[in-house]
C-alpha cells in the first residue's frame, strides 16, 4: 500500500515528466518586448494626460505650453531609451 507521501511524489514527477509545448509558453524576450511595448504606450499617452490635468489649473497658457513641451521632450527620451533596449 502506497503511502500519501508516495502519491503525491509519483503525481508531480509526472507532472514533470510530461513535454512542454513551445505553444503553450511564451520565451522570456517574448515577455520583455510585450512589456517594454506596453510602457512606451502608457508614456506615449503621458503627455496628454499631463495636459488635461494641466487645464484644470488657473496657469497661463504660456506656462502650460513650456510645461507640456517639458513633458514631451523627456517622455520622448525615455521611448527612445526604451526601442533602443528592445532592439538589444
Amino acid at each position: 500500500m502506497r503511502t500519501e507521501n508516495e502519491a503525491l511524489l509519483e503525481e508531480v514527477m509526472e507532472e514533470q515528466s510530461g513535454t512542454v509545448s513551445i505553444d503553450s509558453c511564451a520565451y522570456p524576450s517574448d515577455i520583455m518586448g510585450q512589456g517594454l511595448d506596453d510602457i512606451k504606450a502608457s508614456l506615449g499617452q503621458l503627455p496628454d494626460i499631463v495636459n488635461e490635468e494641466m487645464k484644470e489649473h488657473r496657469v497661463s497658457a504660456r506656462y502650460k505650453d513650456k510645461h507640456r513641451e517639458a513633458v514631451e521632450r523627456e517622455v520622448g527620451k525615455m521611448v527612445r531609451k526604451l526601442e533602443k533596449l528592445a532592439l538589444s
